[in-house]
């Protein structure tokens, strides 16, 4: 499949990398079809979400883990369920990245990752209830 990313030209997508959402992200649950770009002279452990429907859809993600490695969920049987989750190491967690003009401002919403089951190609967007994690969290924040 040949998808237009802004920026990036025509990209090639084999279909086995598509993720399939079993429910849109937040804002744009009609769009389930994604596909990662990690690019490769990336100094920074940033990913984009790209939408396979909408080329003018996409989203920087990060690893929450890579600048906050006390970063916790618990995903409930239902979340398990929906996403054929049947070992632990088979899940991915991202959350959304906004990236304003300085570098030291750049945030991460940690309130509402992407659970991504790397196995079988399905994700959902998890809202983290009763949790103290912040939706605009500056990532370097801790760097000196």
């Amino acid at each position: 499949m040949k998808v237009m990313v802004p920026n990036m030209g025509e990209v090639e997508v084999a279909e086995d990398k598509i993720i399939n959402f079993v429910q849109g992200p937040l804002a744009f649950e009609d769009y389930k079809k994604f596909f990662i770009i990690d690019p490769e002279e990336n100094d920074f452990p940033f990913k984009l979400l790209q939408s396979a429907e909408e080329e003018s859809l996409g989203f920087i993600l990060t690893d929450p883990f890579t600048f906050k490695p006390d970063y916790d969920i618990e995903l409930n049987e239902d979340v398990l369920q929906e996403l054929e989750i049947e070992k632990p190491e088979d899940i991915l967690v991202f959350v959304f990245l906004v990236i304003p003009d300085k570098v030291e401002d750049i945030s991460a919403n940690l309130v509402p990752p992407i659970i991504i089951n790397a196995e079988k190609r399905l994700a959902k967007q998890v809202i983290l209830d009763g949790t103290d994690y912040e939706t605009k969290y500056r990532i370097f924040q801790n760097v000196n």
